[in-house]
């Protein structure tokens, strides 16, 4: 009924999570919002997600869902491609994520969780989703730039505070004018910064390798990182330009923080409600090697990202 329609419209721009479970529970797993080039039709469940976003993936593009995120992640990202652009650049980022880089991030994690559980006292009372996330912040920024990017670091992951935030807001909260008094003016500036610094390294990168006149090869950096495997690809001849390469170092960053953050910290609320279990874990765990102890840990983790998931709606637009 409209009365109904009005209430879901109101509903899903004041607390989307809240109005979208309410809709499954009164409608069902099909349900559809709205009129016109504003109607939405929510679908839930495994079987949906599967036809979505695996078996009939074709039929759906992302990026006119998605491009509320260029004015962070820039508008070659891979969050924001779909079809034969998408298919290029996961083709050229993939490397950077294959299973022995994946290890040496795995090492800079492990470095900077022992020196954040280092710093606490005990009885000390700590806000975990912040604690999660300065954590979080220095571990992507390392594995995106090495330890060469030094003090720059900590500046970087402070610009992108605001226009994170921007972008995150409701579509209703939004208003993209870039005029001196608005926030989408404000955001905008220190994603300039930001870009600065990144356009800065990728230079001084590029100088570096033009001087030694050879490209350094994958894998025999002294600090292997993100950037390096990008600037590899491009040099290999994949047409990743310089605004390609910022893009996917940027929406990375982006990506990782709030979602990680709130993932491990509802994780620690799930554990904490449940003695047994915690017990377990840390007895299991207490030997690396114990393979029950690393199943237990993945198999928590995965039903705190069911309960508790950190983005609970994806957006596609039906070709």
């Amino acid at each position: 009924s409209p009365r109904a329609q009005l209430r879901a419209g109101i509903g899903l721009s004041r607390d989307p999570y809240t109005t979208t479970l309410g809709l499954q529970r009164d409608f069902g797993d099909v349900v559809a919002v709205g009129w016109g080039p504003t109607r939405y039709t929510f679908v839930f469940g495994a079987e949906a997600n599967q036809i979505v976003l695996a078996d009939q993936h074709d039929s759906f593009a992302w990026r006119p869902m998605t491009k509320v995120l260029i004015p962070v992640d820039g508008d070659t990202a891979l969050v924001v491609s779909d079809g034969d652009d998408h298919a290029r650049r996961r083709r050229v980022v993939q490397p950077a994520f294959g299973h022995r880089m994946l290890g040496r991030y795995a090492e800079v994690m492990r470095e900077e969780v022992e020196r954040a559980i280092a710093g606490l006292a005990v009885g000390q009372v700590v806000e975990v989703r912040s604690w999660f996330g300065e954590i979080i912040r220095t571990v992507v920024l390392r594995s995106l730039f090495g330890d060469s990017f030094g003090a720059r670091s900590e500046e970087f992951g402070r610009l992108l505070e605001r226009p994170i935030a921007y972008v995150q807001r409701s579509p209703v909260q939004r208003r993209d004018i870039d005029l001196p008094g608005f926030a989408f003016h404000r955001a905008r500036l220190d994603r300039d910064a930001a870009d600065a610094i990144v356009f800065d390294e990728i230079a001084a990168r590029r100088r570096r390798r033009t001087e030694s006149r050879v490209a350094r090869p994958v894998g025999q950096s002294a600090t292997p990182d993100i950037v390096d495997r990008l600037l590899d690809a491009a040099d290999d001849g994949s047409t990743l330009s310089d605004v390609e390469v910022r893009d996917q170092v940027v929406s990375l960053v982006a990506a990782g923080l709030d979602t990680s953050s709130a993932g491990m910290a509802w994780t620690l609320h799930a554990l904490s409600r449940d003695d047994a279990l915690t017990g377990e874990l840390r007895e299991s765990l207490g030997d690396e090697t114990h393979a029950e102890g690393a199943g237990l840990l993945a198999a928590v983790v995965s039903e705190s990202l069911r309960l508790y998931p950190p983005i609970h709606i994806g957006n596609r637009k039906a070709k």
